[in-house]
């Protein structure tokens, strides 16, 4: 079947064979990202706890290359409400080089295969970062902010977080969760009406990934699978074969050759003359930054200055004329998406002659 789609098929038919380009998100993309999100982005969420939310789901991406359906409800399993909750983790205080910090252990209960399986699941290690400069990229402590929030511990709260004696005779303390809280997900939509709420879906985290990477000025949409292949790609080399399946959850180790990112990581000008190689470069070379412009044009409501609606009144009562039967959510629709795409146009068009300009007043000043 591979040799008739591959061969036979293009040649008999003129099928086009060209697949989409893989994007692939590093480890310095996503912390670029965080850094924005909290520091930069002027888009209003309706809850801070959509951005902790964010943050925490796309470490989890770069740290572990997790898939959103393992952590979140899968596009294929809608309405299933499954994804992680607080009975799945674990969080516990040890001794690290003499100091005590926190570790949190999380068990994948919806690995790609094993879903509806009894066996031993996956479980996955982050401990608290005790670097001050890598704490905003911390695991632990993005856990810690959504599970106060909740008050999901019977002992730990805000008050009593710095209190971190362990027993002489032990060589961790483990904090328990509430029963009632166990079955509650980490991850959920604000919905405001189930007690334990509803869990984040993929699609929706999809959307706001897709539209903070636009507000950040990437040119292409980015996905979930853009940091999986740049996780994929940063352990290349680093572990075993086998430890890289178990990580990225494939059947086989022939699956992990479609992560491999289409450009030759390999600087290959510094290594042919037995040099080292500029990895900072290459990953910067290959990734999805190089095309990063943040002066493209902003979707709608991305900035904090007074916006216009996306539809007016007037537009809305001229298309039920025409459409008498069809409700306003649906009258509005095309005079929505026709005023975006003039929006959009009219920003290009705007960016482009502001650069123009700029080119202009710089060569005049540098000639007199």
């Amino acid at each position: 079947m591979q040799h008739f789609v591959k061969k036979i098929l293009p040649a008999t038919s003129k099928t086009r064979t060209v697949s989409r380009q893989k994007l692939v998100g590093m480890r310095t993309d996503i912390e670029d990202i965080h850094f924005f999100l909290w520091s930069c982005d002027e888009y209003k969420y309706a809850h801070p706890r959509l951005m902790i939310q964010i943050c925490f789901c796309l470490i989890l991406m770069a740290c572990y290359g997790l898939r959103f359906g393992e952590i979140i409800e899968a596009g294929n399993y809608r309405g299933s409400n499954e994804g992680l909750t607080y009975g799945d983790v674990e969080l516990s205080l040890h001794y690290h080089k003499g100091l005590p910090r926190y570790q949190l252990r999380i068990q994948l209960r919806y690995r790609k295969r094993y879903r509806s399986e009894s066996r031993d699941q996956d479980n996955l290690l982050f401990y608290e970062e005790t670097d001050v400069s890598r704490k905003a990229f911390c695991p632990v402590v993005h856990f810690l902010g959504l599970a106060l929030a909740d008050n999901v511990f019977t002992e730990l709260c805000l008050s009593t977080l710095g209190d971190r004696r362990i027993l002489v005779s032990s060589n961790s303390r483990r904090f328990s969760i509430r029963e009632d809280k166990k079955g509650m997900p980490i991850l959920r939509m604000l919905t405001g009406s189930a007690p334990n709420g509803k869990v984040l879906s993929a699609s929706s985290l999809y959307h706001a990934l897709k539209d903070l990477a636009q507000r950040y000025g990437y040119e292409k949409p980015i996905s979930a699978y853009c940091f999986r292949r740049g996780f994929a790609n940063g352990i290349d080399g680093h572990i075993s074969a086998a430890k890289k399946g178990q990580l990225l959850g494939h059947a086989s180790d022939a699956t992990g050759q479609a992560y491999i990112s289409t450009t030759v990581a390999v600087d290959a000008q510094h290594a042919i003359r037995g040099e080292i190689q500029d990895t900072q470069y290459i990953e910067l070379a290959s990734g999805i930054a190089y095309t990063r412009d943040l002066k493209a044009p902003l979707p709608h409501l991305a900035k904090m200055t007074a916006c216009p609606p996306l539809v007016t009144d007037g537009q809305i009562a001229k298309m039920a004329e025409c459409f008498p039967n069809l409700s306003k959510g649906e009258l509005a629709r095309k005079p929505r998406k026709e005023n975006l795409s003039h929006a959009r146009t009219f920003d290009l068009q705007s960016s482009v002659s502001g650069r123009l300009c700029g080119i202009a007043l710089e060569h005049y000043t540098e000639n007199g």
